[in-house]
């Protein structure tokens, strides 16, 4: 027979148990036994050996004991299934390892059987935990249950066989037997006893066992015991105490546990004769145990409870005898003075058996409080007594004192305080205890201590609570930073979750006392009063609303009566405010529910009632005036820093104030009025003490004009009038611009003279207020607030309303007339100061001056011209120019016809809609048919950019534009027609035209006509001798003009900032710089050090440099300035050498000759850097620019010119430049490059010429041959000058190597003798400061060249003006 898993059937083995699907069979078959061929392989009918168990050979002394290992394989298989079976039938595994186990037991031969024991540890324990513990055994049958006890009986037959023995695994099995709460014996709890007759009336002294109660006699729990009883266990039991050998706690709690369990069915005579000894003998032989055995005890003590387990199994035993309370009595009292001793050791295991047990004696007692039934069981032991022993032995002093970093250790703790807190013996001397126990210790033991503050606070008496309260009062004085932390923050959690208000009245009362120490820093004050708000935030409390308005009402009279106290009063007072909640918009005051107060109406409360505002502002006068007296004692106090005697630094008290006036106004919707607004800005703005200060003030009352104005609107003019425009201009800052420019627009929009349209203003009055203040900022503040002020004008003048448009014109004449009025003003002022050292200052700031009102000129036209879209017959100024030079292909996908790419060229200021025209009139196809659409990138350039520049749609030289033709009806517009030409046409040009004209009457408005009629009044302006008109911010003011736009045909324009820099020999950011030739031999010293913003332009940035260098290359100005920045300055030469070596590689071979005449001026230049130049111009820059050697190699084909150009300067450079010449002839690879470019050169001129275009054809008529540096084309022209240039390069040619593989052949390396025009001495070619002779060099540069001490002269014929020359000179052609 077998049990099977969670109330499955029971069948036997393997084939009984389990079906061959893996279900359970049906319910075991009632007939018990099968015939003899029955294929049941536990059939009793089967023999022995069958079973695993047949007859064995006699075995020796030192043989393993025979076991029937295969049931044992089997039995472990069966109860290891996921659907587990135990085989409990009659010869089934589990009986026949039974009957194994208790044979080998009996022979004392079990301990020599490895799979004996292995059967104990294991398979005996998990079979009958299934079949006794488990929930399955309710829905076995009757016969199941038989075959259950029928083992269980053989298994207390085992047990009484090893009893003596102490096998821990077999005590937990006869205790699982005996328990009559175990699942099987509940079921069967109805059956009868049967080794004892119910109706047998057996002597008491007969009998181990009786069942006590009729209706569940568990009469097989009784058989059990009596089974127990007959094999004489009792007496084993007793003889193992009576000896007392080798027990300890464990073997105590082990052998006691079954009996304990089953006590009311021993009859009292077995009690008496085997266990009253035993409970004599228990608490003696515990009792003799010494600290180390008992710490040993402790620690070898796995389920903790032992010790209780042994105290309630000894006093239910001596309950079952009449008369025995005072020994029930006497093992609780032993109980706890063993608790006590397992407390006083040190063992970490020994105390939490301890706490264990305590907690175990509380739980009983607590229910033995409220339960009704048993009055008999544990009567002496009362809450009252576990109180007063908890009292009287000190345990919460002994369980203090360690261990409170485990969080398991505090959690048994807690319990202990509830029951002490509960019986009311929890004194002032334990809470010192318990807070000292975390003083100064590690952070864990602090927040374990804090956390069960926390929990207990709730349950505290308000004496406890004032006295722990007292206890976090003592600690905070002497408390470190962290600590104060840890505390504020168990403090705040004290007053969670108050229902009545009384914990939390402490705990913020407490809080506010805290932050108010002298000694506490400000962080700490700042965490206490964040608990503070928190506290009343989170208050559950019904007058909770009333509770917040009281605090408030305690700051504002701190803020009256305590100067020290007026910020956390501040900030407290605005969080509080906080907590409620804004009103909804739009809300009526029918809607108001009397019972809800939002925040603007607290505000105007504590305004009525306190006139807070008005106490505020009078407080920041007040600390102003205090501060004064204090920052002339210490005149170098930072006023970032903390005061000496404060917790905050100046800024924050002034700025703490501001922020809770403005809070006021915006939450409270209060207006700021005229008392209170004049006195902040006389005692921040006129009357400043720092100039942080007057930055605070602009700032606040910028905050208070801004979209939704704080200030009273109708005494914005008066406080605008009365004190913002008596504010000196140079006082203001980029937050005092702003304030007045919110000032500004806000007074004139009121006034009507402004109009305001979404984000733009628009004047619609010229008598503006303000507007003189305005002019004086321009002129009389610093760049950037001019600029800002300039800006101001020039949007309030460029955006005119409707009642002026119609007087555009006048307004125009008006401005413009104005500024030339202020610029004459300022002339006259020059002129009389003008040679007057002593003035120079004055001087100065009149050139100032001047400056600003014509930056305004600028700005006030560029903007007129900018804001007009359509057509002009006389271009702006920014586009009165050629831009940079681009040649886009036009590339067309097939539509029929092939049609090849198209060179378009143009330049950055001509239009879209030119270039689109460009393209039409090249494919010669009808502009009243025919649409063109452009793409850039696959995106189509939509027809309403045609008005844009190409600069503008950041196109490149050499992109490509795809153009799609389209055929339209006669009737459909033409092209778009919307752009005018530029001032300098390019190829393809000449085919533009215009659909729409320009308007004349319209564009008769502009400003910028007119300032034709005051040109002649400005070129008086610049004839003024005195160089500080010029040299000083103008100049500054041009660069930064400048910086993206320069005109080619306005040098003069940039005369001022190269005379600036040239003459004046500034030093850069006011370091001095190294001697500099090229400075201006007139001035001993800087006049100024260059404005960081100019420093950036010209030294940092590169665009101005590129610009200069690509627009201004041939101008003498340009020179000047480049050689006076490039000396000794590395990085800026590599700038310059950078743009000009892009320049040689991709300029036009006509426009070339500027370029190179100023890359050979700065390579000239000797300073420590000069190596550096020259080499970089031959090899290139690495990762930048291809040196001049790549130029020629790259050019050689089909750009010839470029290549002849490039060889040309390099001739001029080793002929005049010594470092150079050595450079050259120390450089194997630059040897190498360079007879070969000069080999190049002489293959060119010797050879035919180039038929390929009849206008190359020399071998016509001889027509005069052209520049090889002004003509367009592309192929060398073999000009006088280019054989000059061959033979000097001829003449720097290195000296061959003997290697005659090198040689060149002889007509490549020879040239006529006629040829040669350069004497020179003879033994070299060339010597150091021995120039070669001749005409003085004649192009731009000459001047230097022919000037400079150093630089000597290059020849007319190697790098003349124009290589023209006449025809008489061309017959060797």
């Amino acid at each position: 027979m077998t049990v099977t898993t969670r109330g499955s059937p029971v069948g036997g083995n393997d084939s009984q148990g389990q079906a061959p699907d893996g279900q359970s069979q049906p319910p075991f078959q009632q007939n018990q036994t099968s015939s003899a061929d029955s294929s049941n392989e536990n059939s009793p009918a089967t023999p022995p050996d069958e079973q695993g168990q047949g007859d064995a050979p006699p075995q020796h002394e030192d043989e393993e004991p025979t076991f029937p290992h295969t049931d044992l394989a089997k039995l472990d298989d069966m109860i290891n299934r996921p659907r587990w079976v135990v085989p409990v039938l009659p010869k089934g595994e589990l009986e026949v390892l039974l009957e194994a186990a208790i044979n080998l037991s009996k022979k004392g031969l079990d301990v020599k059987s490895e799979a004996c024991q292995r059967f104990f540890r294991d398979g005996l324990t998990v079979s009958f935990t299934k079949i006794l513990m488990d929930e399955a055994v309710s829905g076995w049958k009757f016969e199941i249950h038989r075959c259950i006890i029928n083992n269980t009986h053989r298994l207390v037959e085992l047990c009484v066989a090893k009893l003596s023995q102490d096998w821990f695994p077999l005590l937990d099995l006869l205790a699982m037997a005996l328990n009559p709460h175990c699942k099987f014996h509940i079921y069967n709890g109805t059956r009868p006893c049967e080794s004892v007759s119910t109706n047998a009336q057996l002597p008491e002294d007969e009998l181990f066992a009786r069942s006590s109660d009729p209706r569940s006699p568990k009469g097989w729990l009784v058989d059990l015991i009596n089974k127990f009883g007959t094999l004489n266990g009792f007496q084993i039991l007793h003889d193992r105490f009576i000896n007392g050998s080798a027990l300890s706690v464990q073997i105590i709690a082990a052998l006691i546990k079954p009996f304990g369990q089953c006590y009311e069915f021993l009859s009292q005579h077995t009690v008496k004769k085997y266990f009253i000894p035993i409970i004599e003998i228990v608490p003696q032989f515990l009792g003799n145990l010494t600290d180390e055995e008992l710490k040993k005890e402790a620690k070898n003590e796995t389920k903790n409870d032992a010790l209780s387990m042994i105290i309630k199994s000894l006093k239910n035993l001596a309950s079952r005898i009449p008369g025995q309370e005072e020994t029930v009595k006497n093992l609780e009292i032993f109980r706890l003075k063993m608790i006590l001793r397992l407390l006083q050791i040190s063992s970490f295991n020994g105390k939490m058996n301890a706490l264990n047990e305590i907690n175990k004696v509380i739980s009983s007692v607590s229910y033995y409080t409220h339960r009704h039934g048993n009055p008999e069981e544990e009567e002496w032991l009362t809450a009252e007594r576990m109180a007063e022993w908890i009292q009287q032995n000190n345990i919460l002093s002994i369980v203090l004192r360690d261990s409170l970093h485990q969080p398991q250790y505090v959690e048994k703790l807690e319990k202990i305080l509830r029951f002490v807190i509960k019986e009311k013996a929890l004194t002032l001397q334990d809470l010192d205890n318990i807070w000292a126990a975390q003083a100064g210790k590690h952070e864990a033991i602090v927040k374990n201590v804090h956390d069960l503050l926390a929990k207990l606070a709730w349950d505290f008496s308000p004496e406890q609570l004032d006295h722990l309260f007292d206890c976090f009062k003592a600690s905070w004085t002497n408390a470190s930073k962290k600590q104060r932390e840890k505390l504020l923050e168990l403090i705040r959690r004290l007053a969670e979750d108050d229902k009545d208000g009384v914990m939390a009245h402490k705990v913020l009362n407490l809080l506010w006392n805290l932050a108010h120490s002298d000694d506490v820093p400000v962080d700490i004050m700042d965490l206490a009063l964040s608990a503070h708000i928190k506290i009343l935030d989170y208050s559950c409390s019904q007058d909770r609303d009333t509770q917040k308005i009281q605090w408030i009402d305690r700051f504002i009279e701190e803020l009256r009566t305590n100067d020290k106290w007026v910020i956390p009063a501040l900030k407290q007072i605005r969080e509080i405010c906080s907590l409620f909640g804004e009103a909804p918009q739009n809300l009526s005051q029918t809607q108001r529910s009397p019972h809800v107060f939002y925040r603007h109406d607290l505000i105007n409360q504590l305004q009525h009632n306190h006139a807070l505002v008005t106490l505020v502002a009078e407080n920041l006068a007040t600390y102003m005036n205090n501060i004064r007296p204090y920052a002339k004692d210490l005149e170098d106090y930072d006023p970032q820093t903390v005061r000496l005697g404060s917790r905050y630094s100046h800024v924050q008290e002034v700025q703490e104030r501001l922020n809770f006036l403005r809070f006021l106004l915006k939450d409270g919707q209060l207006w700021l009025c005229a008392p209170q607004a004049k006195q902040i800005w006389k005692c921040l703005a006129e009357n400043a003490v720092y100039l942080c200060d007057r930055e605070a003030c602009f700032k606040w009352y910028s905050k208070l004009m801004g979209d939704e104005p704080d200030l009273d609107p109708d005494i914005n003019k008066d406080f605008f009038e009365s004190n913002v425009l008596q504010l000196d201009p140079s006082l203001l800052t980029e937050n005092g611009m702003k304030c007045f420019e919110r000032f500004f627009k806000a007074v004139n929009c009121r006034e009507g003279k402004l109009v305001a349209k979404r984000r733009a203003y628009m004047m619609d009055d010229l008598e503006l207020i303000g507007l003189d203040y305005l002019w004086r900022v321009v002129i009389q503040s610093n760049d950037d607030i001019a600029n800002r002020a300039i800006d101001l004008l020039k949007e309030i003048y460029t955006n005119l309303g409707p009642r002026l448009q119609i007087n555009q014109v006048v307004i125009h004449e008006d401005f413009i007339q104005s500024c030339f009025d202020r610029l004459k003003a300022s002339y006259d002022t020059l002129c009389v100061l003008d040679g007057d050292e002593d003035n120079i200052n004055c001087a100065r700031q009149e050139a100032i001056r001047m400056v600003r009102v014509l930056t305004v000129l600028r700005e006030y036209i560029n903007e007129c011209d900018s804001d007009y879209h359509e057509e002009r017959t006389i271009l702006p100024m920014s586009r009165a120019f050629r831009g940079k030079h681009l040649s886009l292909i036009v590339r067309f996908p097939n539509h029929g016809r092939q049609v090849d790419d198209l060179d378009i060229w143009s330049h950055t200021n001509d239009t879209v809609g030119s270039v689109r025209r460009c393209i039409l009139n090249r494919i010669k196809a009808n502009v009243a048919h025919t649409k063109i659409e452009l793409f850039m990138g696959g995106e189509l350039i939509d027809s309403e950019d045609d008005r844009k520049l190409i600069g503008q749609l950041n196109l490149k030289d050499k992109s490509v534009i795809t153009a799609k033709l389209t055929q339209v009806s006669s009737n459909m517009p033409s092209s778009p027609d919307s752009s005018s030409d530029s001032s300098t046409g390019s190829p393809g040009n000449h085919c533009n035209h215009y659909s729409d004209g320009p308007n004349p009457e319209v564009e008769s408005c502009l400003c910028s006509l007119y300032k034709r009629d005051f040109i002649s009044r400005g070129l008086k302006l610049g004839s003024l001798g005195g160089a500080a008109v010029w040299r000083l911010p103008l100049a500054q003011g041009a660069i930064l003009e400048t910086q993206d736009r320069i005109p080619r045909r306005a040098p003069g324009h940039y005369n001022f900032v190269l005379n600036w820099l040239f003459f004046d020999n500034i030093s850069l950011l006011g370091n001095p710089p190294l001697p500099n030739p090229f400075g201006d031999p007139n001035l001993s010293q800087p006049i100024m050090p260059i404005q960081q913003n100019v420093a950036d332009i010209l030294f940092v940035r590169t665009s101005y440099v590129k610009k200069i260098i690509e627009d201004c290359s041939n101008s003498e100005e340009t020179i000047k300035l480049l050689r006076f920045c490039c000396w000794e300055n590395p990085q800026f030469s590599s700038t310059v050498l950078s743009e000009l070596l892009w320049q040689v590689a991709y300029s036009y071979t006509y426009e070339l000759r500027p370029y190179l005449d100023l890359l050979l001026q700065i390579l000239l230049i000797e300073d420590s850097w000069q190596t550096h130049r020259i080499h970089n111009a031959l090899k290139g820059i690495p990762d930048d620019r291809d040196g001049l050697f790549d130029t020629i190699q790259r050019s050689k084909n089909h750009y010839q010119k470029r290549a002849y150009q490039c060889i040309k300067c390099m001739v001029a450079l080793f002929s005049n430049c010594p470092v150079a010449y050595q450079i050259l002839q120390g450089n194997g690879d630059l040897k190498r490059k360079w007879t070969w470019a000069v080999e190049w050169l002489g293959d060119e001129l010797e050879r035919r010429p180039y038929t390929g275009n009849p206008q190359y054809a020399y071998n016509n008529w001889s027509p005069p041959v052209q520049s090889n540096e002004t003509s367009n084309g592309y192929f060398l022209e073999r000009s006088h000058s280019a054989r000059m240039t061959l033979a000097k390069a001829c003449e720097l040619c290195p000296e061959e190597e003997p290697d005659d593989q090198d040689a060149p052949d002889e007509h490549e390396s020879s040239l006529p003798e006629d040829t040669s025009l350069y004497p020179h001495s003879s033994g070299s070619h060339y010597q150091q400061n021995n120039h070669v002779h001749g005409p003085p060099y004649t192009g731009p540069a000459a001047h230097h060249l022919n000037n400079h001490q150093k630089t000597g002269q290059l020849t007319q014929e190697i790098f003349e003006g124009s290589e023209e020359v006449s025809s008489s000179q061309m017959k060797d052609q």
